[in-house]
């Protein structure tokens, strides 16, 4: 029996986001080796390898500015799951244990895209 998927209009915006994050930065040069990754610290939205970067993509929406910018929603708590999730998927994956690695993060304020590379320092 195939297994049911229910997805939200929240899962459908966060998806469709992560999609335009995704097309702007092959624009740039990036290359994507993973979208999506989960294991037990959390979830990688994208994973792409820039130059000789493996980078790590933190993408994040806001409709509007009323409560805080899209990259204020990136809290003490989700820097630590995103790092351990980086971690853990260097460990599976040895050949990108020596890369240099960084994170950025895709930033949509209603329409309005901004891109920081080196956002989070590890």
């Amino acid at each position: 029996m195939a297994k049911l998927t229910l997805t939200s209009p929240t899962q459908k915006r966060g998806e469709y986001f992560e999609q335009q994050a995704c097309k702007f930065l092959q624009q740039q040069g990036y290359h994507l080796i993973n979208h999506n990754y989960t294991c037990r610290y959390g979830e990688l939205d994208l994973i792409m390898t820039q130059q000789n970067y493996l980078v790590f993509v933190e993408v994040r929406y806001r409709a509007n500015c009323t409560f805080g910018s899209a990259v204020e929603t990136i809290n003490a708590s989700k820097i630590k799951k995103l790092i351990a999730a980086a971690e853990f998927f260097c460990l599976q994956h040895s050949k990108y244990q020596h890369w240099d690695k960084r994170f950025d993060v895709v930033a949509f304020d209603g329409d309005t895209l901004q891109l920081i590379t080196d956002a989070i320092s590890i």
